[in-house]
């Protein structure tokens, strides 16, 4: 139990699916990443992104019943 920070990991997939939760951004790879995994998620998008596409994905998935959004 716990959290664990770590450094960049080249299959993200794996560490999502052995998450429990998952706090973070929610550009379009992490978002299909998260929902090809069922991992459940806080999403954070980026303000600072073109055409505040961040915060579309996460109502998405919000509306899905795939995130929250924060």
């Amino acid at each position: 139990p716990g959290m664990s920070l770590v450094p960049f990991v080249g299959d993200v997939g794996a560490l999502y699916a052995a998450a429990d939760l998952v706090v973070c951004r929610s550009g379009a790879v992490t978002c299909s990443e998260l929902l090809a995994t069922g991992t459940p998620a806080v999403l954070v998008p980026s303000p600072n992104v073109t055409g505040d596409h961040q915060t579309g994905n996460a109502r998405a998935m919000e509306a899905a019943g795939a995130a929250v959004l924060l």
